[in-house]
């Protein structure tokens, strides 16, 4: 009886420090300051890009929506080495694609968070990313102890942190899609939105599901296949109504 008292205690506490963080960084005087680390801002020196960390801890949809950016990100940075911090069951599509030096996994019990963390903190990279629009992933790209960061602080919200940049209005059309181009364009580079996705041999489960699915509808492979997923969970992922 203590012992569940306890622990409803501790869901307690924890539920309503998750809705302050929330809170807190969603004030955009809050994000400045903590983001900002009350010095000024860098402007990036281009040739310095050796490692750079992309950090998504999203679906496996999210993550092929990235892919259009990573494309480009490694035609701009063509020497630099690209870690991708992503969770174990998602990541899974990138075990084999050469546009990743190194896929990070996130979760696993405490031991491989620490150890995780010890990681991307001590790798010293030169620009970390974040693509992921929550706070635990804001405070991830924080603590990677990057020369320059970007990406989302909370929400649809864009961060330059401490990077010196341009001042661009982010577009009305919130559209996830548009939120990676814009952070391209804040680094100076645009993007074709085709996804290029290497499905990893490694993954047979999904292959032979693939090839029945394939088989049972009479399509072959060389053929032209358009998949639409008609559900979405949040506003920013829905394809606008003026494209349909």
């Amino acid at each position: 009886m203590i012992k569940k008292t306890f622990i409803n205690i501790l869901l307690f506490f924890y539920y309503y420090l998750r809705r302050l963080m929330k809170f807190l960084m969603d004030r955009d005087c809050f994000g400045i300051l903590i983001f900002s680390y009350l010095r000024p801002k860098k402007t990036m020196e281009k040739n310095k890009i050796k490692k750079i960390l992309l950090i998504n801890l999203q679906g496996i949809g999210d993550l092929i929506m990235t892919t259009p950016f990573l494309d480009s990100l490694k035609k701009e940075y063509p020497k630099a080495k690209i870690h991708y911090l992503t969770y174990k069951r998602n990541g899974t599509i990138f075990f084999e694609d050469k546009r990743i030096d190194k896929l990070l996994v996130w979760g696993g019990g405490i031991l491989n968070l620490l150890k995780t963390l010890f990681f991307i903190r001590n790798e010293k990279y030169n620009l970390a990313i974040n693509l992921f629009r929550a706070q635990h992933s804001a405070y991830l790209t924080l603590l990677s102890n990057a020369t320059y960061k970007l990406g989302f602080l909370y929400s649809l919200k864009l961060s330059s942190n401490n990077l010196k940049l341009k001042k661009s209005k982010f577009p009305k059309t919130r559209n996830q899609r548009l939120a990676y181009s814009f952070i391209a364009q804040m680094l100076g580079f645009n993007i074709k939105q085709i996804d290029n996705l290497n499905l990893s041999t490694k993954n047979k489960k999904a292959t032979v599901a693939i090839d029945k699915l394939l088989t049972k509808n009479k399509i072959k492979k060389s053929d032209k296949i358009i998949g639409i997923n008609c559900n979405a969970t949040w506003s920013s992922k829905n394809w606008s109504q003026e494209n349909w």
